[in-house]
């Protein structure tokens, strides 16, 4: 974040400064070399917003159901990483 905030070029087109992880919003839907989606134990979505990671598996069984909702805070998982 500090390489971000101290950039004066980057400042510039910041909608909130000074930003933080809070200011991020990724979402990500895997699939597998199919193009089908990726069942449980495999993560099928993972996202971050609002400084919260959510990682998400669908259930083998039932495809329109989540088997499994796991979420961390980022300083959670920089904090893992990080070990």
């Amino acid at each position: 974040m500090s390489q971000i905030n101290s950039n004066q070029k980057i400042r510039l087109y910041l909608k909130v400064y000074p930003f933080t992880e809070k200011n991020i919003e990724i979402k990500i839907f895997n699939s597998d070399r199919f193009g089908r989606e990726v069942k449980d134990p495999g993560i099928s979505v993972a996202c971050i917003s609002d400084g919260f990671l959510v990682y998400k598996t669908i259930d083998a069984l039932d495809s329109f159901k989540y088997k499994n909702e796991l979420e961390e805070t980022y300083d959670e998982a920089f904090r893992a990483l990080h070990e």
